[in-house]
């Protein structure tokens, strides 16, 4: 079901959750460390276009939020967090993880966030922080499509 269309975006350091807008009801703003999350995450997903142009249609987001192992750790805990035995189970949550790297890419990697149809998404320890997502487009018709794009479609034989 795959394409053969993926770009992949690793950006250093620590990710950085959505989170909620803060405003006296008439106007909002975004809070500034995500805000300059965003604006470094578009930056490296400008990088990694290389100047092509974005994705459109149905696409497939792979997300890897990595967290550096605490310091203060023992070096046995230290082990089982590499080695997978550890979950990464404190907030930030996932969803809100996922929700600002995916609006950072808007306009750059695609041509909008609705346009993610399936994904796997992951939060884990690792020995740098950094966030890995990788955009795959679908072979698949967009939602808007015409009777005679899915019948050209299916003519190909691209269809499952």
């Amino acid at each position: 079901m795959l394409d053969g269309s993926a770009i992949t975006i690793e950006i250093s350091g620590a990710p950085v959750p959505w989170a909620r807008t803060g405003g006296n009801g008439k106007r909002r703003f975004t809070p500034a460390k995500m805000g300059k999350w965003k604006d470094v995450a578009g930056l490296y997903a400008t990088v990694a276009m290389a100047g092509r142009k974005p994705l459109t249609g149905p696409l497939l987001l792979t997300y890897t939020a990595i967290y550096e192992i605490p310091k203060s750790w023992p070096k046995w805990k230290r082990q089982a967090a590499v080695d997978g035995h550890i979950g990464m189970t404190s907030a930030p949550d996932l969803d809100n993880l996922v929700k600002c790297t995916g609006d950072a890419f808007n306009k750059i990697v695609y041509t909008d966030d609705a346009l993610i149809t399936k994904g796997a998404v992951n939060k884990i320890y690792g020995p740098v922080a950094k966030v890995v997502a990788t955009v795959t487009r679908l072979d698949q018709l967009p939602n808007t499509c015409t009777r005679t794009e899915l019948n050209a479609f299916l003519e190909l034989g691209r269809a499952a």
